[in-house]
């Protein structure tokens, strides 16, 4: 079973978890006795799935996350549905909202082809409660059987760009391209098609989001820091290709405690917490975590595998962050 290499240094400091232990399900296509196995025990097969006992598994479908005992005989599959995680917040930069005109973030190509092995298995916090982390099109969600939900997500790679040239080209079919200050260095693939209405090219917008678990701020609580950055296009008549519009870092705790006090209950979740940025920054620079020490950074695209995203540490985004 292959690991999936995530360096969060967590030998360098006893705040910060290890999260390098994330184990790669697999694509029930590529096991065909397993795959006759699910439809001769249950009359249907989903599509990823990951052992985690002789026996046992847990899977990822469209229709959400499963949980299977082929030891159980009466076991008819567990199945969770998985909704949006209600503090998923959208990339403000994007200028239209997700599912727009049935669009919505999928470029399908990018993000170290995470599509191709979407189904993750470990234990994020280190509290001996395995999570199942998921990643679907541009979004990381992190999914607790225990509880049986989902306590977190987030967009690892939220952008809207077009790097290809060709496709702006084809979209006035022909016709001489706009002058240099009208063209951008990257477009906004959704403004891409309003051409063929007569619209103006966009600058594209690139908006990418790291992950650190610890217990940063040393409560006994488990936290995440989320830092995520965004990027807006220049036009080709500048040097510079990328300009960084926004560098934010936000912070979640998981305090079961607090929890049992609210209205909801327990739900095992992350809950975003009111932390300055200056303070977060204080417990990045105490545990020397840098932009390449977060989840996710290494590649898995044939060619690439073990090498960082290039998107995610791209030169062209004029910020010394992103090599470091």
């Amino acid at each position: 079973m292959k690991k999936l290499s995530i360096v969060i240094l967590s030998l360098l400091s006893s705040v910060a978890y290890s999260i390098e232990d994330l184990k790669l399900g697999y694509d029930l296509d590529d096991n065909v006795d397993l795959l006759k196995k699910f439809y001769e025990k249950y009359g249907y097969a989903t599509r990823y799935v990951y052992r985690y006992e002789i026996n046992s598994y847990f899977s990822l479908s469209s229709g959400g996350v499963g949980h299977y005992d082929f030891d159980d005989p009466h076991d008819q599959g567990e199945n969770w549905s998985i909704e949006p995680w209600s503090y998923l917040d959208f990339p403000p930069e994007i200028r239209f909202a997700p599912g727009f005109s049935g669009y919505d973030l999928v470029p399908g190509y990018r993000h170290g082809c995470f599509g191709k092995s979407p189904l993750r298995y470990g234990d994020v916090e280190g509290d001996g409660d395995p999570e199942l982390v998921i990643m679907h099109s541009q979004i990381m969600k992190i999914f607790s059987p225990h509880y049986g939900r989902l306590v977190f997500s987030m967009y690892y790679d939220g952008s809207d760009w077009e790097p290809n040239d060709q496709y702006i080209r084809q979209a006035f079919e022909g016709a001489p391209m706009p002058p240099l200050e009208q063209q951008y260095h990257g477009y906004s693939a959704i403004w891409q098609h309003s051409v063929y209405q007569g619209g103006q090219l966009e600058p594209g917008v690139r908006v990418y989001s790291k992950l650190f678990a610890g217990d940063f701020d040393k409560d006994g609580n488990p936290d995440l820091i989320k830092w995520q950055k965004a990027f807006v296009s220049n036009n080709k008549t500048e040097s510079i290709a990328w300009n960084k519009v926004r560098n934010s870092l936000t912070h979640y705790e998981r305090d079961l405690a607090t929890q049992k006090r609210l209205e909801n209950g327990v739900t095992g979740e992350y809950l975003p917490q009111i932390t300055l940025d200056v303070v977060i920054e204080g417990w990045l620079r105490e545990n020397e975590l840098t932009w390449q020490q977060g989840f996710p950074s290494f590649s898995e695209c044939p060619g690439e595998e073990g090498k960082l995203i290039p998107e995610m540490h791209d030169p062209l985004l004029n910020d010394p962050d992103v090599l470091q």
